[in-house]
């Protein structure tokens, strides 16, 4: 590869490599991105990315992998962004100890194969993460410890295109060290969710009525909600959450009309007609409630 010593971007994705063209890392070696996914390589070896070490970005999703070694990312202090496959046919692919000396990695995508989201990603990133996106199209169950062991200060997480109906009470359990933190779970099959999901975890319990441990605000929209009394909580939340977000961070005037249009974008369905109703301005009289969940009106965003 003539003139290619500067190199920064390799995209070999959808090709037919078999296995890697490791002869040539040494001659690419300032590359910072390369795409591998999407090939018919059944293996990583330990010397597969040997002479990248200032690698920074890498893909490695959709590979027939039939093993990999686990000491693979062993040199690799510089990745910062890093996308995979959960390959749960591969005995020795553990996120917790391939990951263990990428200390500077800020963004991960996985895709997961299973049908549920239970030790896939435990404790496996370090502090300097700030994205984490779980997709998959098979995936319809995500266990309460999931995110167990997420101790960065700032994240963002992202769940989405997956077959997920509903999340798990204390989905927010194991992440009391975020600080600042941002959910995006649009793009799922929810139809309700409970209350405690989203709840503050503190010592004397569950907090339902707490907003701004989630700083970032949640993202609701693309999924298929049914207006139900079950749902008002979620109107009440959001309305809390707007104005609270108002009230601490003193918004420019613009950047408040770009955080309410977008709280307003999800919305919900009337079972058995055409009515929809944006979640945030959902109220018990708009769906025939008897009794729903009281917040405290005196701290509720009219």
């Amino acid at each position: 590869m003539k003139y290619s010593s500067n190199l920064a971007l390799l995209d070999l994705a959808g090709n037919f490599l078999k296995d890697l063209p490791v002869h040539l890392w040494k001659k690419i070696n300032k590359l910072h991105e390369l795409d591998v996914s999407n090939n018919p390589i059944p293996g990583l070896r330990v010397n597969s990315f040997a002479g990248l070490e200032r690698l920074q970005n890498l893909d490695i999703r959709k590979l027939p992998l039939k093993w990999l070694d686990p000491e693979l990312f062993m040199n690799y202090g510089f990745l910062t962004t890093f996308k995979t496959d959960s390959y749960s046919t591969v005995r020795s692919f553990r996120l917790q100890d391939l990951l263990s000396n990428a200390l500077a990695l800020r963004s991960v995508t996985i895709d997961i194969e299973e049908s549920s989201l239970s030790h896939q990603i435990q404790s496996a990133f370090g502090t300097k993460l700030r994205e984490l996106i779980i997709s998959g199209s098979n995936l319809r169950r995500i266990f309460p410890d999931a995110l167990s062991g997420l101790s960065t200060y700032e994240l963002t997480i992202r769940i989405r295109g997956t077959l997920v109906t509903e999340f798990p009470t204390g989905l927010l359990k194991y992440l009391s060290d975020v600080r600042f933190l941002t959910l995006d779970l649009r793009n799922n099959q929810l139809r309700t969710m409970a209350p405690n999901v989203l709840a503050e975890v503190t010592r004397s319990g569950m907090d339902i009525y707490q907003t701004q441990h989630i700083t970032g605000g949640v993202l609701l929209e693309d999924n298929p909600w049914a207006c139900s009394c079950e749902l008002v909580w979620m109107g009440k939340w959001l309305r809390r959450w707007l104005r609270e977000t108002f009230h601490v961070h003193m918004l420019s005037i613009e950047a408040m009309l770009y955080v309410n249009s977008v709280a307003r974008k999800t919305r919900c369905s009337v079972p058995n007609t055409n009515i929809t109703f944006a979640v945030i301005v959902l109220r018990p009289s708009d769906i025939h409630c008897q009794k729903v969940l009281e917040m405290p009106s005196a701290r509720l965003v009219r």
